[in-house]
């Protein structure tokens, strides 16, 4: 696993020892050092206002004083409700011999 680390592969061939100038040029290329610039800075952005965002989310979601608490509720759990429900619906038209579009198909 961390041998693979330091060869380089070689086309068709068992890979060569590298060393570490495979890192050394990677760190020398400016595109990958704005690549990990721009990764740090999406964490250093993201993580705080995903974290600030989550926990006003369960504050409103908790709150007992908070006028539109039920509102909030239904807008947070209706996307994981909505698709259950709608696949339930469609499971009972499709195997109700009654009402299946595929009730001829498998008829002899």
């Amino acid at each position: 696993g961390q041998k693979k680390l330091l060869y380089a592969p070689s086309g068709h061939t068992a890979p060569q020892f590298a060393g570490i100038s495979q890192y050394t040029a990677a760190f020398q290329d400016s595109h990958f050092l704005l690549s990990i610039g721009r990764v740090l800075l999406i964490g250093v952005v993201q993580v705080p206002l995903m974290l600030l965002f989550s926990v006003c989310l369960a504050l409103l979601l908790d709150a007992r004083r908070v006028k539109a608490r039920q509102g909030f509720q239904l807008a947070y759990f209706l996307p994981y409700a909505v698709p259950g429900a709608i696949s339930a619906l469609m499971w009972t038209f499709l195997l109700q011999p009654q009402l299946s579009p595929f009730t001829s198909l498998f008829q002899k």
